[in-house]
């Protein structure tokens, strides 16, 4: 599993990358207004593809380990045709296109509408191709659809913006070509998985995936206002400038995620679902050992990266969206609360019991909503970053639960404790440090820094002994294989 979260690793760090790269050049060219409307674009797409898959991408990757060969590429077919529905969705609308034009900007237009439709309608057929290759465990060409699709997109937002001068509309641009590439793309490659259809029978295999997923649509309307709520209500409330300083320090925040979350998840998952269904008792040890494994490294990689941030940041992003770094830390300490369900729901994920994730998402995105308005209005886009903090603690605490009363694991809760209290103390105690000279903050960071590894060290040796013992067995064995070579 290791070399498979590796290459996801690398995959999506590179991706991450690719947007860290460019994000000095928007800051550069766009003012904090146009990154605020560009940011509506973005998560209109991103949570409107989410919402308009109406659950069958889960449904899918359930379903997908319980069946055979055969009804694996039955599924894929019913799917990927019942995707159709929202180009005709989109016709059916368009006589009210100008309600989306005080949102995403006075330059919207039918024409925009539309490219809005098969937009979102390229995206769901690229997200639908990312599930299954995980779920195939062809990391590889994950890697290549991934990345592939964030350098094309970067590479045509610098065309857009920079060459053309498009302003925040070379994001929309660069959405729809690169979706629609990479979900061509993908189609060629799975061409032979398409299968002909028998209509009653797919009629009962498309009920059966709804039912499992139906729960799912609410909840993803949910989990799409808690990811993008805040930059609506800021925009409502304060300003788009509000937003794009905002949505800088979220984006920055929300970097572990792309560079750890999802690669890791990305090959855990699928082995973890395998192994619920072969041996119920590894799975529980599996989950208790990686639910520490995961907190642990998290953390020590919070504690790392926070000794030079705040220079890098203030070197790279135009000084414009310099108060976007006060949001940062506190997005990052929310990031932590999403990660840690990400293990805790493989179980209520495979007992079907998706209606707990999706009254859990309604409650707490209705609170969130609260919260924003009265936050948001006191402190701005401060106020939406203790909101966003706030929600994912309150879900963490009702997902873990819901699945401990589903299934009843002995996790270690303490230790998880100690290590978040741990890697909070040390970045605190790194801001606290205010010297004349830039090595004398930065050698008091790397004290605290250094210090606190080596308490997480101390305390989790038990647990991490065996793992780098085997680590250092596999260098050792090649370097002795290419001193051999040689």
């Amino acid at each position: 599993m290791f070399k498979k979260s590796f290459i996801y690793f690398i995959g999506q760090g590179l991706a991450a990358i690719i947007a860290i790269v460019l994000i000095p050049l928007y800051t550069k060219y766009l003012s904090p207004e146009e990154y605020g409307y560009a940011t509506i674009i973005q998560i209109t797409i991103t949570y409107s593809s989410s919402l308009l898959s109406f659950g069958l991408n889960t449904g899918f990757m359930i379903r997908y380990w319980k069946t055979d060969e055969r009804q694996k590429r039955t599924l894929f077919t019913i799917v990927l045709l019942f995707f159709f529905i929202v180009p005709v969705l989109f016709l059916i609308i368009s006589p009210f296109y100008r309600c989306f034009s005080s949102l995403l900007g006075s330059g919207f237009n039918l024409f925009c509408f539309w490219l809005l439709g098969l937009t979102i309608f390229s995206a769901l057929y690229f997200n639908f191709y990312l599930i299954l290759l995980r779920n195939q465990l062809k990391a590889k060409f994950f890697v290549f659809f991934s990345v592939g699709n964030a350098l094309t997109m970067a590479l045509l937002n610098i065309y857009f913006i920079v060459q053309l001068r498009l302003g925040y509309w070379g994001f929309f641009y660069s959405m729809f070509l690169s979706y629609f590439l990479f979900a061509f793309i993908g189609t060629i490659y799975y061409r032979n998985f398409f299968v002909r259809l028998n209509l009653k029978e797919s009629k009962f295999v498309l009920f059966s995936l709804l039912k499992i997923g139906w729960p799912i649509l609410p909840a993803q309307a949910a989990s799409g206002v808690l990811l993008s709520a805040d930059r609506y209500i800021l925009k409502y409330l304060v300003s788009e400038s509000a937003v794009g300083i905002y949505s800088i320090g979220n984006k920055l925040g929300s970097l572990i995620r792309a560079f750890f979350v999802d690669p890791f998840f990305g090959s855990y998952i699928p082995i973890a679902y395998e192994l619920f269904v072969k041996d119920i008792i590894q799975f529980k040890e599996l989950q208790k050992k990686y639910l520490i494994l995961t907190t642990l490294f998290l953390t020590s990689i919070v504690i790392v990266v926070s000794v030079p941030f705040r220079f890098l940041y203030e070197l790279l992003i135009n000084q414009r969206y310099w108060e976007g770094y006060s949001v940062v830390w506190i997005i990052l300490l929310g990031y932590v609360f999403i990660t840690l369900p990400y293990i805790i729901t493989i179980v209520q994920t495979m007992f079907e019991k998706l209606k707990y994730a999706m009254w859990t998402s309604i409650f707490v995105a209705i609170v969130n909503i609260g919260l924003n308005f009265i936050f948001i209005s006191f402190w701005g886009y401060k106020g939406a970053a203790i909101t966003f903090t706030l929600s994912y603690f309150l879900a963490m605490i009702l997902t873990i639960y819901i699945n401990q009363k589903l299934l009843y694991i002995d996790y270690d809760w303490f230790r998880v404790f100690i290590i978040i209290s741990v890697g909070v103390g040390v970045v605190l105690l790194e801001h606290f440090a205010d010297f004349e000279t830039f090595f004398g903050n930065i050698l008091t960071r790397l004290f605290w820094a250094c210090l606190g590894l080596l308490i997480l060290y101390g305390y989790n040796k038990k647990l991490l002994n065996p793992i780098l013992f085997q680590a250092y067995k596999k260098i050792k064995f090649s370097n002795l294989f290419f001193k051999k070579a040689k």
